[in-house]
């Protein structure tokens, strides 16, 4: 069994790890903008499907840090 000190520390412990996932999320989030834009501003050829494939990851994630 953990005493009080041990579910302080893991409760802490948790909240640290997913506020770091969280700002992971919004860094990939940030990123798949910057591809939009590289796209749309220099004509780039860019896959659809790598693109979906990144939205729909990062949509997964954004899903399971919304427990809170």
């Amino acid at each position: 069994m953990l005493d009080i000190h041990g579910v302080f520390l893991y409760t802490d412990y948790m909240i640290t790890k997913i506020s770091t996932m969280k700002l992971k999320v919004s860094k990939l989030s940030e990123l798949i903008n910057k591809l939009l834009i590289k796209k749309i501003t220099e004509q780039k050829e860019i896959s659809e499907q790598e693109l979906q494939a990144l939205r729909t990851r990062c949509e997964e994630v954004e899903k399971l840090l919304d427990i809170s």
